[in-house]
């Protein structure tokens, strides 16, 4: 699809930065949304970027995983969170 930095910076600041109490459902859904377009440059950067911020034993187990595992993560992630 070609998204620019601005949607992976929106999926780091979901899945980092946002209070789930405050998460709407509309947002939820975005991010399933965002996470089926990127291509497979931007997986890669997506999940370097989620590296950057996982402390040092969450690192260790996220590397381990194969990319559909870490996309599976991602989803697990975004659906614990905000479970619509």
């Amino acid at each position: 699809m070609g998204f620019d930095q601005q949607h992976l910076n929106w999926l780091i600041t979901f899945l980092f930065n946002t209070e789930p109490d405050s998460i709407e459902q509309q947002d939820y859904h975005l991010a399933h949304y965002y996470l089926d377009k990127l291509d497979i440059a931007e997986h890669y950067q997506l999940f370097s970027m989620i590296l950057a911020r996982l402390p040092y034993r969450a690192k260790l187990f996220f590397i381990g995983e194969s990319f559909r595992g870490k996309q599976q993560m991602i989803r697990e992630v975004i659906d614990v969170r905000c479970p619509y």
